[in-house]
């Protein structure tokens, strides 16, 4: 089974080559062959030759997005999403790291409860408020 599995894939890359050709490889060509006609298209005015040079370079684009694009598909299937885990782990430390777990009261005490740091959080703001507005109005 391994044999015929070498054999066919020997047999479809060169298949490749010969159907498909390197993409970049021809593109690189078509712009060396686009030169001339333009020097010529600057002396006579005919510009057909261009414009099939250029549509053939068109579609030689598109199946190189083609290409890349199903690469990147293949890429994805054999290695799977490795960076989940990874991304998971930072969001967690992230909401971890964001989470108040505690306020300390002006006497030293520590204030763990959510509606003791919620009224401490309104106090402070409202007392900062109080301090700007008056700041403002001594200017």
């Amino acid at each position: 089974m391994c044999y015929r599995l070498r054999a066919a894939s020997k047999t479809m890359h060169a298949w490749s080559r010969t159907v498909f050709g390197s993409i970049k490889r021809q593109i690189a060509h078509l712009k060396g062959q686009l030169i001339e006609p333009k020097e010529r298209a600057a002396r006579t005015g005919y510009r057909q030759e261009i414009k099939d040079i250029e549509d053939q370079l068109h579609e030689l684009y598109e199946r190189e997005e083609v290409y890349y694009k199903q690469r990147s598909r293949i890429d994805w299937l054999t290695d799977g999403d490795r960076n989940t885990q990874y991304f998971q782990n930072r969001a967690s430390h992230r909401r971890r790291k964001n989470t108040v777990k505690g306020l300390r009261r002006d006497d030293g005490t520590k204030c763990i409860d959510d509606e003791g740091m919620r009224r401490m959080a309104a106090q402070f703001y409202a007392h900062f408020l109080l301090l700007k507005v008056e700041g403002m109005g001594s200017e």
